[in-house]
Protein backbone atom coordinates (compact mmCIF):
# COMPACT_ATOMS: atom_id res chain seq x y z
CA UNK A 1 0.00 0.00 0.00
CA UNK A 2 1.03 3.45 -0.61
CA UNK A 3 1.58 6.24 1.84
CA UNK A 4 -1.12 8.33 1.60
CA UNK A 5 -0.58 12.05 1.10
CA UNK A 6 -0.13 14.05 4.00
CA UNK A 7 0.18 13.24 7.70
CA UNK A 8 -3.17 13.87 9.56
CA UNK A 9 -3.23 16.69 12.22
CA UNK A 10 -6.52 14.58 14.76
CA UNK A 11 -8.23 16.78 17.34
CA UNK A 12 -10.35 15.53 19.50
CA UNK A 13 -13.52 17.11 20.96
CA UNK A 14 -15.71 16.23 23.37
CA UNK A 15 -18.24 18.99 24.64
CA UNK A 16 -15.48 21.43 23.65
CA UNK A 17 -16.62 23.12 20.40
CA UNK A 18 -15.68 27.09 21.15
CA UNK A 19 -12.07 25.96 21.75
CA UNK A 20 -12.71 23.34 18.76
CA UNK A 21 -13.50 26.07 16.57
CA UNK A 22 -10.68 28.44 17.67
CA UNK A 23 -8.36 25.17 17.21
CA UNK A 24 -9.48 24.74 13.83
CA UNK A 25 -8.84 28.50 12.66
CA UNK A 26 -4.99 28.49 14.19
CA UNK A 27 -4.98 25.09 11.84
CA UNK A 28 -6.15 27.21 8.72
CA UNK A 29 -3.62 29.78 9.75
CA UNK A 30 -0.26 27.12 10.78
CA UNK A 31 -1.68 24.05 9.28
CA UNK A 32 1.14 23.98 6.87
CA UNK A 33 -1.41 22.11 4.81
CA UNK A 34 -1.74 18.84 6.75
CA UNK A 35 -5.09 17.30 6.53
CA UNK A 36 -7.26 17.64 9.31
CA UNK A 37 -9.14 14.66 11.14
CA UNK A 38 -11.81 16.10 13.92
CA UNK A 39 -13.30 13.04 16.32
CA UNK A 40 -15.96 13.78 18.34
CA UNK A 41 -16.28 11.80 21.58
CA UNK A 42 -20.01 12.21 21.48
CA UNK A 43 -20.73 15.67 22.25
CA UNK A 44 -24.44 16.65 23.78
CA UNK A 45 -24.35 18.65 20.50
CA UNK A 46 -23.59 18.14 17.31
CA UNK A 47 -21.47 21.51 16.02
CA UNK A 48 -20.18 19.17 12.70
CA UNK A 49 -21.79 21.11 10.25
CA UNK A 50 -20.35 24.26 11.67
CA UNK A 51 -16.34 22.78 11.52
CA UNK A 52 -16.62 21.35 8.31
CA UNK A 53 -17.67 25.26 6.87
CA UNK A 54 -15.15 26.24 9.28
CA UNK A 55 -12.46 23.94 8.03
CA UNK A 56 -12.87 22.77 4.49
CA UNK A 57 -11.91 19.59 3.74
CA UNK A 58 -11.94 18.53 7.35
CA UNK A 59 -12.12 14.50 7.54
CA UNK A 60 -15.08 14.13 10.66
CA UNK A 61 -15.86 11.28 13.34
CA UNK A 62 -18.23 10.91 15.64
CA UNK A 63 -18.19 7.96 18.05
CA UNK A 64 -21.35 6.84 19.74
CA UNK A 65 -19.91 7.02 23.17
CA UNK A 66 -17.52 8.89 25.18
CA UNK A 67 -14.62 6.64 24.91
CA UNK A 68 -12.38 9.29 26.62
CA UNK A 69 -8.62 10.79 25.45
CA UNK A 70 -7.63 7.04 24.98
CA UNK A 71 -10.58 5.48 23.46
CA UNK A 72 -11.46 8.09 21.22
CA UNK A 73 -7.83 8.90 19.93
CA UNK A 74 -7.75 4.82 19.62
CA UNK A 75 -10.38 4.66 17.44
CA UNK A 76 -8.46 7.52 15.02
CA UNK A 77 -5.46 5.53 15.14
CA UNK A 78 -6.69 2.66 14.23
CA UNK A 79 -8.06 4.37 11.04
CA UNK A 80 -4.28 5.53 10.61
CA UNK A 81 -2.95 2.68 10.62
CA UNK A 82 -5.22 0.85 8.54
CA UNK A 83 -5.03 3.66 5.91
CA UNK A 84 -1.23 3.42 5.85
CA UNK A 85 -0.08 6.68 7.26
CA UNK A 86 3.72 7.10 8.45
CA UNK A 87 2.93 9.81 11.18
CA UNK A 88 -0.17 11.56 12.72
CA UNK A 89 -0.22 14.23 15.09
CA UNK A 90 -2.20 14.96 18.08
CA UNK A 91 -3.45 17.92 18.82
CA UNK A 92 -5.63 18.96 22.12
CA UNK A 93 -8.39 21.07 20.95
CA UNK A 94 -7.70 23.66 23.39
CA UNK A 95 -4.79 24.11 21.92
CA UNK A 96 -3.48 27.05 19.26
CA UNK A 97 -0.35 26.20 17.17
CA UNK A 98 2.52 28.67 16.36
CA UNK A 99 4.08 28.89 13.27
CA UNK A 100 5.76 26.58 12.16
CA UNK A 101 4.95 23.94 14.94
CA UNK A 102 3.89 21.53 12.55
CA UNK A 103 7.13 21.23 9.99
CA UNK A 104 9.20 21.19 13.13
CA UNK A 105 8.34 17.86 14.27
CA UNK A 106 7.62 16.39 11.03
CA UNK A 107 11.65 17.45 10.03
CA UNK A 108 12.62 16.46 13.18
CA UNK A 109 11.28 13.12 13.04
CA UNK A 110 12.01 12.14 9.22
CA UNK A 111 15.35 12.83 10.05
CA UNK A 112 15.84 10.91 13.27
CA UNK A 113 14.11 7.07 12.32
CA UNK A 114 14.53 5.50 15.97
CA UNK A 115 11.84 8.07 17.51
CA UNK A 116 8.28 6.86 18.57
CA UNK A 117 7.38 10.29 18.82
CA UNK A 118 8.64 14.32 18.45
CA UNK A 119 6.62 16.28 20.64
CA UNK A 120 5.86 20.15 20.91
CA UNK A 121 6.83 22.18 23.73
CA UNK A 122 3.83 23.69 25.28
CA UNK A 123 2.89 27.56 26.81
CA UNK A 124 0.50 28.70 28.59
CA UNK A 125 -1.98 30.70 26.23
CA UNK A 126 -3.00 33.10 28.77
CA UNK A 127 0.99 33.79 29.65
CA UNK A 128 2.68 32.69 25.80
CA UNK A 129 5.97 33.74 27.89
CA UNK A 130 5.22 30.84 30.31
CA UNK A 131 6.05 27.10 29.42
CA UNK A 132 3.92 24.34 30.56
CA UNK A 133 5.49 21.58 29.31
CA UNK A 134 8.91 21.27 28.05
CA UNK A 135 9.74 17.28 28.82
CA UNK A 136 8.85 18.13 32.46
CA UNK A 137 5.18 20.04 33.17
CA UNK A 138 5.75 23.58 34.75
CA UNK A 139 3.24 25.20 36.81
CA UNK A 140 2.84 28.95 35.91
CA UNK A 141 4.64 30.22 38.76
CA UNK A 142 7.84 28.29 37.88
CA UNK A 143 8.16 31.18 35.22
CA UNK A 144 10.44 29.01 32.56
CA UNK A 145 10.44 30.91 29.84
CA UNK A 146 9.50 30.12 26.32
CA UNK A 147 12.52 31.19 24.35
CA UNK A 148 15.88 29.46 23.13
CA UNK A 149 14.15 25.94 22.93
CA UNK A 150 16.32 23.27 21.38
CA UNK A 151 15.51 19.57 20.19
CA UNK A 152 16.44 17.18 22.31
CA UNK A 153 15.80 13.38 23.60
CA UNK A 154 13.37 13.64 26.30
CA UNK A 155 11.70 10.45 28.62
CA UNK A 156 8.07 11.52 28.27
CA UNK A 157 5.98 14.06 26.00
CA UNK A 158 2.63 15.66 26.22
CA UNK A 159 -0.38 14.35 23.91
CA UNK A 160 -2.11 17.79 24.15
CA UNK A 161 0.77 17.64 21.00
CA UNK A 162 2.48 15.37 19.63
CA UNK A 163 3.77 13.43 16.37
CA UNK A 164 3.08 9.67 16.50
CA UNK A 165 5.24 7.52 14.54
CA UNK A 166 2.54 5.00 13.47
CA UNK A 167 5.18 1.91 13.15
CA UNK A 168 5.87 2.25 17.18
CA UNK A 169 2.10 2.44 17.71
CA UNK A 170 1.74 -0.85 15.70
CA UNK A 171 4.78 -2.53 17.72
CA UNK A 172 3.80 -1.20 21.21
CA UNK A 173 0.19 -0.83 20.83
CA UNK A 174 -2.46 1.79 21.42
CA UNK A 175 -2.82 4.29 24.18
CA UNK A 176 -3.99 2.18 27.64
CA UNK A 177 -8.33 3.14 27.59
CA UNK A 178 -8.38 2.00 31.00
CA UNK A 179 -6.94 5.35 32.28
CA UNK A 180 -9.67 6.67 30.26
CA UNK A 181 -8.07 10.11 30.18
CA UNK A 182 -4.58 11.46 32.22
CA UNK A 183 -1.15 9.49 32.46
CA UNK A 184 -2.53 7.45 29.31
CA UNK A 185 0.41 9.71 27.28
CA UNK A 186 3.23 8.91 29.97
CA UNK A 187 2.26 5.48 30.04
CA UNK A 188 2.28 4.97 26.82
CA UNK A 189 5.96 7.00 26.38
CA UNK A 190 7.65 4.50 28.91
CA UNK A 191 6.24 1.24 27.41
CA UNK A 192 7.99 3.10 23.62
CA UNK A 193 11.21 3.58 25.52
CA UNK A 194 11.23 0.21 27.11
CA UNK A 195 10.82 -1.12 23.61
CA UNK A 196 13.75 0.79 22.68
CA UNK A 197 12.26 4.01 21.01
CA UNK A 198 13.50 7.61 21.75
CA UNK A 199 11.48 10.33 22.35
CA UNK A 200 12.54 13.86 21.27
CA UNK A 201 10.67 17.43 21.74
CA UNK A 202 11.17 19.55 19.01
CA UNK A 203 12.34 23.08 19.31
CA UNK A 204 10.87 24.69 16.12
CA UNK A 205 7.50 23.67 17.94
CA UNK A 206 5.40 25.55 20.19
CA UNK A 207 1.76 25.35 21.12
CA UNK A 208 -0.47 27.44 23.25
CA UNK A 209 -3.02 25.55 25.45
CA UNK A 210 -5.67 26.76 27.60
CA UNK A 211 -6.35 23.42 29.51
CA UNK A 212 -9.38 21.83 31.25
CA UNK A 213 -11.93 24.30 29.88
CA UNK A 214 -14.15 20.98 29.13
CA UNK A 215 -13.78 19.49 32.48
CA UNK A 216 -16.73 19.31 34.72
CA UNK A 217 -17.28 17.69 37.95
CA UNK A 218 -13.76 18.15 38.65
CA UNK A 219 -13.10 14.92 36.82
CA UNK A 220 -9.22 15.99 35.88
CA UNK A 221 -8.72 16.03 39.29
CA UNK A 222 -10.38 12.90 40.12
CA UNK A 223 -8.21 11.39 36.65
CA UNK A 224 -5.12 12.65 37.89
CA UNK A 225 -4.72 11.02 41.24
CA UNK A 226 -6.46 8.04 40.22
CA UNK A 227 -4.19 7.48 36.95
CA UNK A 228 -1.13 8.51 38.61
CA UNK A 229 -1.40 5.77 41.27
CA UNK A 230 -2.29 3.02 38.80
CA UNK A 231 0.36 3.70 36.31
CA UNK A 232 2.93 3.88 39.32
CA UNK A 233 4.42 0.50 38.30
CA UNK A 234 4.76 1.17 34.50
CA UNK A 235 6.04 4.66 34.18
CA UNK A 236 8.91 3.87 37.17
CA UNK A 237 7.51 5.77 39.42
CA UNK A 238 9.47 3.99 42.36
CA UNK A 239 6.35 3.38 44.44
CA UNK A 240 7.63 1.79 47.39
CA UNK A 241 5.46 1.46 50.73
CA UNK A 242 7.21 4.65 52.32
CA UNK A 243 6.61 6.97 48.64
CA UNK A 244 2.69 4.94 48.51
CA UNK A 245 2.14 6.38 52.10
CA UNK A 246 3.38 10.18 51.05
CA UNK A 247 1.16 9.98 48.01
CA UNK A 248 -2.02 8.87 49.89
CA UNK A 249 -1.19 11.45 52.94
CA UNK A 250 -0.23 14.19 49.90
CA UNK A 251 -3.62 13.82 48.59
CA UNK A 252 -5.30 13.80 51.90
CA UNK A 253 -3.34 16.93 53.29
CA UNK A 254 -4.33 19.00 49.74
CA UNK A 255 -8.32 17.70 50.00
CA UNK A 256 -8.19 18.49 53.62
CA UNK A 257 -7.00 22.12 51.94
CA UNK A 258 -9.30 22.70 49.83
CA UNK A 259 -12.32 21.63 52.11
CA UNK A 260 -11.82 24.21 54.81
CA UNK A 261 -11.28 26.96 51.73
CA UNK A 262 -15.10 25.77 50.79
CA UNK A 263 -13.92 23.91 47.87
CA UNK A 264 -15.73 20.16 48.91
CA UNK A 265 -16.40 19.06 45.54
CA UNK A 266 -12.49 19.19 44.09
CA UNK A 267 -11.57 17.77 47.23
CA UNK A 268 -14.33 14.99 46.65
CA UNK A 269 -12.72 14.34 43.35
CA UNK A 270 -9.36 13.47 45.26
CA UNK A 271 -10.76 11.57 47.59
CA UNK A 272 -12.67 9.42 45.17
CA UNK A 273 -9.58 9.20 42.96
CA UNK A 274 -7.37 7.65 45.45
CA UNK A 275 -9.45 5.54 46.89
CA UNK A 276 -10.64 4.04 43.48
CA UNK A 277 -6.73 3.93 42.22
CA UNK A 278 -6.15 2.07 45.58
CA UNK A 279 -8.50 -0.39 45.27
CA UNK A 280 -7.53 -0.53 41.29
CA UNK A 281 -10.58 1.17 39.65
CA UNK A 282 -10.42 1.61 35.75
CA UNK A 283 -12.12 3.11 32.90
CA UNK A 284 -14.88 6.19 32.91
CA UNK A 285 -15.19 7.68 36.61
CA UNK A 286 -18.56 6.26 37.99
CA UNK A 287 -20.36 7.28 41.20
CA UNK A 288 -18.22 8.42 44.04
CA UNK A 289 -17.57 5.28 46.51
CA UNK A 290 -18.06 5.61 49.62
CA UNK A 291 -14.28 5.35 50.92
CA UNK A 292 -15.49 6.09 54.60
CA UNK A 293 -12.13 6.33 56.01
CA UNK A 294 -10.28 8.36 53.54
CA UNK A 295 -13.32 10.92 53.38
CA UNK A 296 -12.93 11.36 57.06
CA UNK A 297 -8.80 11.64 57.12
CA UNK A 298 -9.16 14.22 54.45
CA UNK A 299 -11.73 16.37 57.07
CA UNK A 300 -9.00 16.47 60.04
CA UNK A 301 -5.78 15.90 58.25
CA UNK A 302 -3.89 17.94 61.02
CA UNK A 303 -0.66 18.87 58.78
CA UNK A 304 0.35 21.29 56.04
CA UNK A 305 -1.17 21.13 52.65
CA UNK A 306 0.65 20.55 49.37
CA UNK A 307 3.65 18.18 50.39
CA UNK A 308 4.42 15.95 48.90
CA UNK A 309 3.28 18.38 45.68
CA UNK A 310 -0.21 17.07 43.95
CA UNK A 311 -0.08 14.75 40.86
CA UNK A 312 -1.80 18.25 39.41
CA UNK A 313 1.37 19.80 39.29
CA UNK A 314 2.93 16.73 38.61
CA UNK A 315 1.17 15.54 35.41
CA UNK A 316 0.96 16.83 31.88
CA UNK A 317 -2.05 18.22 32.78
CA UNK A 318 -2.56 18.74 28.91
CA UNK A 319 -4.90 16.24 27.44
CA UNK A 320 -8.54 16.98 28.44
Amino acid sequence: MSEPAGTPVIVLNWNGWDDTFECLQSLREHGDGCPVWLVDNASREDRRAEATALYPGLRVFRWDDNYGWAGGYNRALRVALHDGYEYVYLLNNDCLLTPGALQSVLDVARNDRTTAAVGSYIAYAPTPYWLQFDGVPRAADDHIEAHNLCTRETERLSGAGMLVRMRAIAECGLFDERLFCYWEDTEWCARVRAAGWRLLIAGGSLLLHWGNRSDVNFNALYYLYRNRYLVRDRVDLRFGPVREFRYIAGGLRFAGELRRMGRSEEARAIVAGLWDGWTGKDGPRGSDPPAPVLFLLSHCWPFPARYPPSPADESTAANT
